[in-house]
């Protein structure tokens, strides 16, 4: 088995709701195409250093930093929102224990630049980040526009 969505495969397992299995190599697009292997084994495979991807071990670094600040993403209160094009905009609420977090993440998008009404999300917000792209970025009238990139938007208050 190839790897040929290792981007999205990392979107999907670290910011989907829950616990999430990663394996070693996941992060660099490991080739999962290991002579004599079987089934799980390849999982299990001697780590090959030299199958280093930048571009996709950034991806998996930011992604899981942002999941590590935000308690929100993994055990938070989820909630679609509505917008134009492809993809998924959605705002993940949590709220016990005396810990709040409000993030609002966006998957399978197109790439450039979108206009998001934030209003409903963060409802006093004059500034927001995208920790995707580590944008600090205004709010006009409610909205932010943010730079898409691999598909992806994490707002955060800042």
């Amino acid at each position: 088995m190839s790897r040929v969505k290792a981007i999205e495969s990392a979107t999907k397992l670290l910011l989907t709701p829950g616990m999430t299995q990663i394996y070693y190599g996941d992060e660099m697009a490991r080739p999962l195409i290991i002579e004599g292997t079987q089934g799980d084994a390849t999982l299990r495979s001697q780590m090959e250093w030299k199958y280093n991807n930048p571009e996709v071990l950034k991806h998996w670094q930011l992604l899981g930093m942002y999941r590590k600040n935000h308690v929100a993403v993994g055990a938070g209160e989820h909630f679609s929102l509505e917008h134009d094009g492809n993809g998924t905009l959605a705002a993940r609420f949590y709220d016990k224990n005396n810990h709040q977090d409000i993030v609002l993440i966006g998957a399978g998008l197109d790439n450039g630049k979108l206009e998001i009404d934030v209003k409903k999300v963060f409802p006093k917000a004059t500034r927001l980040r995208n920790a995707y792209t580590t944008k600090k970025l205004p709010v006009v009238n409610g909205k932010v526009t943010v730079m898409v990139e691999n598909g992806v938007v994490l707002l955060e208050q800042w």
